[in-house]
């Protein structure tokens, strides 16, 4: 996975200076409850694997793929508004067994 906050928050809102309040918020929020960003990557089922059948990812129900990229796609923006480093998030998913 390419970890590129910069990009994301570009994606998400339009001017550079809402981002910059948003971001601020966030980061503030995680560095005021450090478990914040574990519960994000936790809920954003960023740890959880693609079902696979026969030794291929199981397509059969593309409703749920789509519910669950989208779950992942916002917790990495949420984890991006924090400034979180991948680096970071690695040690936050082995320390906290997420």
């Amino acid at each position: 996975m390419i970890w590129d906050r910069v990009t994301i928050l570009r994606a998400i809102f339009p001017s550079r200076a809402t981002a910059g309040e948003v971001a601020r918020r966030w980061r503030a929020a995680a560095t005021r409850e450090r478990e914040l960003a574990a519960d994000v990557i936790r809920m954003g089922g960023l740890l959880t694997l693609q079902p696979i059948e026969n030794g291929a990812p199981d397509l059969s129900n593309p409703q749920r793929l789509a519910y669950e990229a989208g779950r992942r796609d916002l917790a990495l923006q949420l984890l991006a508004m924090m400034n979180l480093s991948l680096d970071e998030m690695n040690t936050l998913m082995e320390d906290n067994d997420v």
